[in-house]
């Protein structure tokens, strides 16, 4: 192991910040405190309270095209009151070359692994909501 041994691992500061926010947040009686040792990270279901929790309707399933999707996106964003923004795009080839690199593809020919189509391009897109951003 390289470094010094008084620095701590990664692990170990994480280990030590979450012994330590039950400390901090029932110190002082501050749900402020609390709040911050969430900031960035994704809160357990367990810590959600019901009351503060807004169920809205899924959006359509399946759409004829990404542009059909995207204004029905468009409208179930203004209509629930969301900001939805993409996080990542996986394009055809990628995808493609993945499945190309499985092992139960190894040896086959293009036309014998089920290849997605380069007019499906992109092939993912993954959206993340913004609540809780700070703005611009």
């Amino acid at each position: 192991m390289s470094g010094d041994s008084d620095e701590e691992s990664a692990e170990e500061k994480g280990a030590a910040i979450a012994d330590n926010s039950d400390e901090s947040a029932s110190e002082d009686g501050g749900e402020e405190e609390e709040a911050s040792t969430h900031r960035g990270q994704k809160r357990p279901l367990s810590d959600l309270d019901d009351d503060h929790m807004v169920h809205v309707p899924p959006i359509d399933a399946e759409h004829e095209s990404w542009l059909a999707f995207e204004k029905n996106l468009r409208e179930y964003m203004k209509r629930t009151r969301q900001v939805l923004v993409v996080k990542e795009v996986m394009n055809v080839s990628r995808r493609n070359n993945t499945l190309k690199k499985q092992v139960k593809y190894q040896g086959l020919q293009d036309s014998e692994i089920p290849l997605v189509p380069v007019d499906m391009e992109p092939y993912q897109r993954k959206y993340i909501c913004t609540h809780g951003w700070h703005p611009r």
